[in-house]
């Protein structure tokens, strides 16, 4: 089917790389090479160098987005060149392809993989590097599965992969404690407290500050320092409107957040005679 294989050939990158240097612009070369009608899209290759949480949580964003047959090549890989595994999964959301070092495991605990196997180091148009796997196994493999070769040919099924646990909030004797987990490139605090715990009367304790939810960014105009709202991951992060609550509030990741469903205390009813 015609339309099936151009689906086929949708492959996206995610990277650390930025694109200064050259690596994006090779890995696109070599996947060309291999598969000239692939359609290649850029998720994002602004990942804090190294960062595997950013990582997991982007990939887990972005390709919650997507579904079957394309093909996720993803290098954050502090460890490449080691003894560290690499692998091919495939999943509801597409088959995906990088790193065994937890990137991927939001994505597969969200979608769990029908087959997943273990790369071979060597292959029909692939080989193993000290340097740069996203180039000499990442992308080829891609570029192959897209073609339309078997997962099952590049590798041997891999019974458990790596998990990059994420902390959980945790219920206080107030409400609920969480941290920050990081900032986007607005500066609104990205946190683990699920949006769900948030109720109309909610507030959101961060060091001396007690926050004020809201519905929408323009919501948070008239408040100050900052506010939180639920955002599209379902999560609580702290804004500023038209501002970074990053710079304004000086805050770090790992800062612990509390939500509080009902701060203010209540008055005991008054009692009545029998």
């Amino acid at each position: 089917n015609d339309d099936v294989s151009m689906t086929n050939k949708i492959i996206t990158l995610t990277t650390d790389f930025e694109t200064r240097d050259g690596y994006v612009g090779a890995m696109k070369g070599r996947i060309l090479s291999i598969c000239p009608k692939a359609q290649i899209h850029d998720l994002t290759h602004d990942i804090p160098p190294q960062d595997l949480l950013a990582a997991k949580v982007a990939l887990q964003r972005s390709l919650r987005e997507f579904n079957k047959p394309a093909v996720h090549i993803a290098v954050i890989d502090p460890g490449v060149g080691s003894s560290r595994k690499a692998l091919a999964a495939e999943t509801e959301a597409g088959f995906l392809v990088g790193p065994d070092n937890g990137i991927f495991s939001g994505v597969l605990e969200e979608f769990p993989p029908s087959r997943i196997f273990q790369l071979h180091e060597e292959g029909p148009c692939w080989k193993k590097d000290s340097s740069f796997d996203g180039l000499h196994l990442f992308s080829p493999v891609g570029a192959y599965l897209a073609q339309g070769g078997g997962i099952e040919e590049i590798g041997h099924p891999l019974d458990e992969w790596l998990r990059l646990d994420q902390e959980k909030a945790q219920p206080s004797p107030s409400g609920w404690m969480g941290k920050v987990l990081g900032f986007d490139r607005f500066g609104n605090a990205l946190t683990n407290l699920p949006g769900r715990q948030a109720g109309p009367g909610a507030r959101l304790k961060i060091r001396d500050r007690v926050l004020k939810g809201v519905a929408h960014f323009e919501e948070a105009k008239s408040l100050e320092p900052a506010a939180f709202l639920q955002n599209s991951d379902g999560m609580l992060e702290i804004c500023v409107w038209q501002g970074s609550a990053l710079e304004k509030l000086k805050l770090q990741a790992g800062d612990e957040v509390i939500l509080v469903e009902d701060p203010e205390p209540r008055t005991p009813p008054a009692a009545t005679k029998a």
